[in-house]
């Protein structure tokens, strides 16, 4: 969000590498895939009973915008890739070990912070924050600009990029701003759907640049996301069958005047407090409409135990568990990839915190 990122543990989904480069260039096996889905027979009460079944109500998406955003205003993290025009944050301290000294710019524009977002997104594939915050500032004073990057050498990418591991994400940074130089007259596109256009980019980081740079109303999920929204609503399974459903779950609950800022939410509250393990969830702001942390209490009513005893999110073999807190905890599915465009452990700060959370 220092080495490469641990895997998620049982409770999360999928450990198998895939990345944005994956999903931008796989679209032959997509047409396999979406013709093989086609000859598949529909399950009665599957995907559209799950979706009618897990949907918030309007109160909740209300109270969720709210309590979460007000929250995030409050919490966020300090990061050289981020703006945080309505942040609240009181009496600001050192950095921690996970953000920086300062935020991003107030003096780039928007393409220039487009090309930030990018670059960032692209180099936290795979790698914790701590280990991204030093390559980023070293890479954007080094290439300020996506023309700048677009007239590198990639022998000089392969040398900036040592040590950061999964070389290949370096050269799609080349060819995405050659992309952008030679195709787009060196500007970014405005919208999730334009920037999938470029090499390497998938709907996952297509809809944080989109979102994050331009406002553009593109709901983000990736592994953090997909951990609050199962446990939000309470939904045990394989991830990969459930992706239809977070990704409406997502659409449904972004916040349309600040889709950016609630995307980045999302992300924080499952880096931070809705972890893979040992979930802050007395903390959490969502906790009112958790039927995850509903269910643990109850459990905990009826067996006489603490109220303000943490979960133990570890379902059992196979992903079930007939302990109530493991219920919607993102269970246990080996080898399932994130369709949303990088595996689940791949997303911004989904780490666990090596104890220090």
């Amino acid at each position: 969000m220092s080495a490469k990122r641990k895997s998620i543990p049982a409770t999360d989904v999928s450990s198998d590498e895939t990345t944005d480069d994956d999903e931008a260039s796989g679209s032959n096996s997509k047409e396999k895939a979406g013709s093989a889905a086609k000859k598949k027979k529909k399950k009665p009460g599957g995907h559209d009973a799950t979706a009618a079944a897990s949907s918030f109500s309007n109160a909740e998406i209300d109270k969720l915008r709210s309590s979460l955003l007000t929250w995030y205003d409050a919490n966020h993290r300090v990061l050289p890739w981020r703006r945080t025009p309505h942040s609240r944050r009181t009496a600001p301290s050192p950095a921690g070990p996970h953000e920086s000294e300062h935020p991003a710019p107030a003096s780039l524009d928007t393409q220039q912070f487009a090309y930030h977002v990018w670059v960032s997104e692209i180099m936290l594939q795979q790698t914790q924050v701590t280990t991204v915050l030093p390559y980023f500032a070293r890479w954007v004073a080094r290439w300020p600009t996506v023309a700048a990057l677009a007239a590198a050498d990639m022998e000089e990418l392969r040398h900036a990029w040592a040590g950061l591991g999964y070389y290949r994400r370096a050269k799609y940074l080349l060819d995405g701003a050659r992309h952008v130089v030679d195709n787009l007259g060196g500007r970014f596109p405005e919208t999730a759907a334009g920037l999938m256009g470029i090499p390497g980019v998938g709907p996952y980081t297509s809809a944080a640049i989109g979102s994050i740079a331009f406002n553009d109303k593109a709901a983000v999920v990736d592994g953090n996301v997909i951990r609050v929204l199962a446990r939000l609503r309470a939904l045990p399974g394989d991830p990969q069958r459930l992706m239809p459903t977070f990704n409406e779950q997502a659409k449904q609950a972004l916040h349309p005047e600040r889709p950016g800022d609630f995307n980045q939410a999302m992300m924080e509250l499952g880096a931070t407090v809705c972890r893979p393990k040992n979930p802050d969830c007395g903390a959490c702001p969502a906790n009112h409409c958790c039927k995850a942390y509903a269910e643990w209490k109850a459990h905990c009513q009826k067996h006489g135990l603490p109220q303000d005893l943490p979960p133990y999110p570890m379902p059992s073999k196979g992903g079930g568990s007939s302990n109530p807190s493991a219920q919607g905890a993102a269970p246990k599915s080996k080898g399932v990839k994130n369709k949303a465009g990088r595996k689940a452990e791949d997303a911004q700060g989904v780490e666990e915190e090596e104890e220090e959370e």
